[in-house]
């Protein structure tokens, strides 16, 4: 899911291409999921498999239109239009792999501020994707051996986001920023035909 944006067509950036760059991932995932079955012998729970792929559209849903967003305002800046693509796509796909590394980076910052306010630690925990993504396939990532023993958070007391309430913010974002979208989706209106008459005017006064 993270590497999702870096394969996003990068000829045009709007809502048209929404559904294409959602349904690789769907594939995508279908393809690991089926992979894992003959390797394992038996299919992972829908329990955990659809409401993961729910957040995991959600999470790249909101990245998309937040591309959108950063485009629009560099190509307003003056940036040419291959250049404002490359820009916001690399953008935020570099504060998504941030933003799901919180749980390591942010672990000093969460260890000192729990001392402060002992929900610090959920709070940063609720802003990392990975986390969300954790929820939603009921796995304790903080628990895990590796988080366990990378991260300072693993050894704090967090309550992860609610499943529902990640969801409920996932789709407020999106209609958000899908009406802001909306502006820099439109093209400018051609004032061609009337600069001339513009310049007439003026040379007859």
């Amino acid at each position: 899911m993270l590497l999702a944006p870096l394969f996003w067509p990068r000829d045009i950036v709007s809502l048209r291409q929404l559904p294409v760059c959602l349904g690789s991932p769907i594939v995508t995932a279908a393809l690991l999921a089926a992979a894992w079955q003959l390797a394992n012998g038996r299919a992972i729970p829908l329990a955990a498999l659809v409401p993961a792929c729910v957040t995991s559209l959600m999470i790249l849903f909101v990245a998309y239109l937040c591309v959108i967003l950063a485009e629009g305002v560099l190509a307003r800046l003056g940036a040419n239009a291959r250049a404002a693509r490359e820009w916001a796509v690399w953008t935020i796909t570099s504060v998504l792999w941030l933003a799901a590394a919180g749980p390591l980076w942010l672990g000093p910052v969460a260890d000192l501020g729990a001392r402060i306010d002992a929900s610090t630690p959920s709070t940063l925990l609720a802003c990392s994707p990975l986390a969300h993504l954790a929820v939603a396939s009921g796995y304790d990532l903080l628990r895990s051996q590796w988080f366990y023993g990378h991260t300072s958070l693993g050894a704090l007391q967090v309550e992860y986001p609610r499943l529902t309430t990640l969801l409920v913010a996932y789709a407020g974002a999106g209609v958000v920023l899908a009406l802001l979208a909306i502006p820099f989706g439109r093209r400018p209106k051609d004032t061609s035909p009337v600069e001339p008459s513009i310049v007439q005017e003026e040379r007859r006064t």
